[in-house]
């Protein structure tokens, strides 16, 4: 075996488990006795009801396995490597260990739930290949290995299925591959049929692997991104084929891969008519599976139709809709289940998927439809800049939304620019008077109007923390719900005077009962969910919007900055933009610039603020002619800056105990394909920068450790151009208005208590 590769490829493989410890366990026997060394198992816990992870874990103890259990902000970082490697050396098994376990703390889908495994096994830094595998199969020992080894003959190769064979009956085979068009998701090849060699030879695939067992090539994601979570469940192995496909990537399945699939098999047995009309697994509460499948499959086919064959969709809604309604209304007749209810969620499932209500929308457990039109969201916040509005307008198409801003004036105190609010609703939003910065009418406005949930403000300081705490008590008075989304994050204490730790001490010993009475918390990224798990809140009531900040690309004529600023051709531009404020840190990158060959680079310095004019004099006596300060852009004139430059850099530090809270030009940046620095006192950095990837992180306030990444990555064309596109990747995948909204919709949604699992 070890003649087929010099190195064994990483493999990182992940099993999504919902209530379903026994196959999960036996799944994991099989992986742990196949011929393929390499490997990482990583188990996805779905928010299971059923003790899965206690019981997976004292199985693994009987087997001498260790095991290492991780929520959701461990794993997106990639876990504690130092404990897998300790875990590692003191075990005696022959495979890789720990055996990781991750807790989601909500039923996230398929897409989401493998998403989870995907960004832990990304971020540990080793990964080559995923192999994507339902908990509910078993498998022949070589079929990882017959998987990579045909994924390696090829560069281009970018997914390979396997022979999926019927668990309870190995010669029937479940699906070779399936086909796609633009009518649903394709005929199975080789379905329900006798395994009598037919279907012995690799093949090239030209629709879609079924997602119960994919093995994905790292550089595949890297180009594609992950599982579209706006599915939920069904149809997201054909979304990634098709997008797979898009972009050039070769798809095979392949023969001696076998993976035997126990879906449907338990209740239908050998009889193809059961499976094909009654098709479902055990009842859960009032809905079978049939009936919640067959909704998300119905919702999600007609996504997938306007997501990849535009030009079909009008063909697609006269009259294969209208075939699909009445098939779908036949077959929940003739299902044992409540027929009303599953005949409503036929037409839900059209609307839904004609208004795009993606998600989830009805509970996988219950079969509950999730319905929030008529529930009413009180939005609080301090004030709208310029790149929040995009988002404010798509949470009020989603939800019946009502603002009130706190104070308003601060975003031209902060941003240098008026707080625009054309194009949105002037009814649903109140803007509240400020007297010596206390928000006047914030108390009777939480007294009188009519609301289902509010958004707390934030703790930002003195006035705003207690302005919040008054919103959070008058809503729990008036027996509402209660959001709190905030990006705040722990700042290391030895980078903070004893003066500011006793404010800091002393405010979070006011704050944090609060935070962690809300209903639910928002965090835009880890660390701030680190920070809300540090305040006592359980991670099941703590969602992710990823923080987003997206310039609009329509096509218009931009002004040649190089001409604008007088910069050679053949320089590389650097690029900081932002505002020009003491923890910006703008003067290591100054003097960490002063230490580079000038004669390739040029430091480009948008931005205006009270510590500008010391910068401007520190370049000054440092002699450095390659350099511009362009004083106050405009925010539409960002993508002239952004699209035009080589190199963002954003070097802010901590200052009197502050860190960045976010750093959303790090988002704006990369949206335009460039490679990003930042340091560790940007709270983005920490889920934007795949260090060595599209960018680097380096330590606060470390001008040589800043000069060493600059020039890493402008001397070598090649690497900057290959930086620039995994950052594009990652905005378009993570950082994009829709995730932001769908992070506050799925907040909404479990507090007002239509989506709780338990």
């Amino acid at each position: 075996m070890k003649d087929e590769f010099n190195v064994f490829p990483k493999v990182y493989i992940i099993l999504l488990n919902w209530n379903g410890w026994a196959d999960t366990i036996e799944c994991i026997e099989s992986i742990y006795g196949n011929n393929y060394p390499n490997y990482q198992v990583v188990i996805v816990d779905n928010d299971s009801s059923d003790a899965s992870l206690d019981k997976i874990k004292l199985w693994a103890e009987s087997k001498n396995i260790p095991s290492i259990e991780y929520d959701y902000a461990e794993a997106i970082n990639g876990g504690n490597i130092h404990k897998e490697i300790a875990l590692n050396k003191s075990s005696a098994h022959d495979t890789e260990i720990p055996l990781v376990m991750i807790k989601s703390g909500r039923n996230l889908g398929f897409s989401d739930g493998n998403n989870i495994g995907i960004r832990y096994s990304i971020a540990k830094g080793d990964l080559e290949y995923l192999w994507i595998l339902n908990n509910d199969t078993t498998i022949n020992k070589d079929a990882l290995l017959e998987m990579v080894k045909l994924a390696e003959s090829d560069k281009r190769i970018g997914i390979v299925g396997s022979k999926l064979l019927r668990y309870y009956n190995p010669n029937i085979i479940q699906e070779i591959y399936g086909e796609i068009n633009w009518k649903d998701n394709g005929k199975g090849i080789g379905l329900d049929e006798n395994d009598k060699g037919q279907w012995d030879c690799n093949i090239e695939v030209s629709g879609r692997i079924m997602g119960a067992s994919m093995l994905l090539k790292k550089e595949l994601i890297d180009d594609i991104g992950l599982f579209d979570d706006k599915y939920f469940m069904e149809y997201e192995d054909a979304d990634l084929c098709m997008r797979a496909k898009i972009n050039g990537w070769k798809i095979f399945y392949c023969y001696k891969s076998k993976v035997f699939h126990k879906e449907g098999g338990t209740i239908a047995g050998d009889n193809k008519l059961k499976r094909k009309v009654l098709w479902r697994t055990v009842s859960i509460d009032t809905l079978s599976r049939f009936v919640i499948m067959r909704y998300y499959g119905l919702r999600n086919v007609i996504y997938f139709t306007k997501k990849f064959f535009k030009q079909k969709l009008l063909v697609f809604i006269l009259f294969i809709i209208p075939r699909k309604l009445i098939i779908g209304i036949i077959k929940a007749i003739l299902c044992s289940e409540n027929k009303r209810i599953a005949i409503s969620l036929i037409f839900k499932a059209i609307y839904d998927g004609l208004k795009g209500n993606m998600g989830k929308t009805i509970s996988p457990q219950t079969g509950k439809y999730i319905n929030n039109k008529n529930k009413t969201v009180l939005f609080i916040h301090n004030t709208m800049p310029h790149y929040r509005k995009k988002f404010f307008l798509l949470l009020s198409k989603k939800i019946n939304t009502k603002y009130i801003f706190t104070k308003m004036h601060m975003s031209k105190v902060i941003y240098n620019v008026n707080s625009n609010i054309s194009n949105m609703d002037d009814k649903n939003i109140r803007v509240l008077n400020n007297y010596f910065n206390i928000a006047v009418g914030l108390i009777p406005a939480l007294l009188m109007e009519d609301f289902d949930v509010v958004v707390a403000p934030t703790m930002d300081n003195v006035i705003e923390c207690l302005e919040s705490i008054v919103t959070i008590i008058i809503a729990k008075i008036r027996r509402k719900k209660v959001i709190y989304f905030w990006e705040r994050w722990n700042v290391p204490f030895e980078y903070m005077s004893p003066e500011r730790k006793i404010k800091i001490r002393l405010k979070d010993i006011i704050a944090k009962p609060f935070i962690k009475w809300v209903d639910a918390c928002i965090a835009p990224g880890t660390k701030s969910y680190e920070y809300f798990i540090d305040c006592g809140v359980n991670n099941s009531r703590i969602f992710i919007a990823p923080d987003a900040s997206l310039i609009d690309e329509e096509e218009y004529k931009i002004e040649d900055i190089r001409v604008k600023h007088n910069i050679p051709k053949d320089k590389k531009i650097i690029l900081y933009f932002g505002r020009i404020v003491k923890r910006k840190g703008l003067e290591i990158l100054i003097k960490a610039f002063k230490e580079l060959d000038r004669n390739g680079s040029y430091l480009l310095i948008c931005g205006d603020g009270e510590f500008k004019q010391y910068c401007v004099e520190l370049a000054e006596r440092l002699n450095i002619r390659d350099i511009c300060f362009t004083g106050f852009v405009p925010p539409e004139k960002r993508r002239e800056y952004y699209s035009q430059c080589d190199l963002f850099v954003l070097p802010s530090y901590f200052y009197k105990g502050e860190g960045e809270p976010w750093g959303l030009s790090l988002n704006e940046a990369m949206q335009f394909g460039k490679p990003v620095i930042a340091t560790s006192a940007v709270g983005s950095a920490y889920d934007l920068i795949l260090s060595g990837k599209n960018g680097y992180i380096v330590e606060q306030g470390n001008e040589h450790e800043l000069r060493r990444a600059i020039m890493d990555i402008t001397v070598n064309p090649e690497k900057m151009n290959l930086m620039g596109n995994a950052s594009r990747n990652i905005i378009q995948q993570f950082y994009k208005y829709d995730n932001m909204v769908d992070g506050f919709i799925n907040a909404i949604n479990f507090v007002i208590g239509e989506s709780k699992e338990k």
